[in-house]
């Protein structure tokens, strides 16, 4: 068994992958073929087996979303955290913002306020919201509507992925003071 990705190899992975992305789920492993690291990958999770299945197949991908960004992007480790878990850190403001200003338009703020995010990291763009243009449903109406409160709790959602709760549950516990004085939680 493998556990490393050979050049030819992942060319293979990546070029079925993105020519299975039209396909159902269940058709996108079909059309990749026999690719000794996919068939691998398959077998660890078939035997249940968490680790082997991760360095097969999860860390080895990683390890390349790691190099695509330290390539086009060196030394700017939030940056490229927000890149790399957009889906984890959109989720947490997605369900706050839902949660306390209702679903509609809860995808668009959430995805205007990460776009905000990525130029306040990346080039120091200070966020700052425009409520004067003639369409503002995808900005923020209570919550995450100043620079400060953006990034301190995109600071507290990263320090969760690496597991310390600590900032998380604090910025969250004044989330909801906040909301709870303005309105009843349900």
């Amino acid at each position: 068994m493998s556990n490393k990705i050979t050049e030819d190899g992942l060319k293979d992975v990546l070029n079925s992958l993105i020519q299975g992305v039209a396909d159902d789920t269940a058709n996108t492993l079909q059309s990749m073929g026999d690719i000794p690291l996919l068939t691998e990958a398959s077998d660890a999770v078939a035997a249940g087996k968490l680790q082997e299945f991760y360095y097969l197949f999860v860390f080895q991908l990683n390890t390349l979303v790691d190099a695509v960004l330290q390539k086009e992007i060196p030394s700017l480790s939030k940056v490229h955290f927000l890149f790399k878990h957009y889906d984890f850190v959109k989720s947490h403001y997605q369900t706050l913002i839902s949660k306390f200003e209702g679903s509609q338009c809860c995808a668009d703020k959430s995805r205007t306020i990460l776009r905000h995010l990525l130029a306040y990291l990346k080039d120091g763009t200070p966020i700052v919201f425009n409520y004067e243009q003639e369409y503002t449903f995808h900005l923020p109406d209570d919550l995450f509507k100043s620079q400060d409160e953006v990034v301190l709790f995109f600071d507290a959602v990263h320090r969760l992925y690496y597991g310390q709760s600590d900032a998380y549950l604090k910025v969250l516990q004044s989330i909801y003071a906040r909301m709870a004085a303005r309105r009843p939680v349900e």
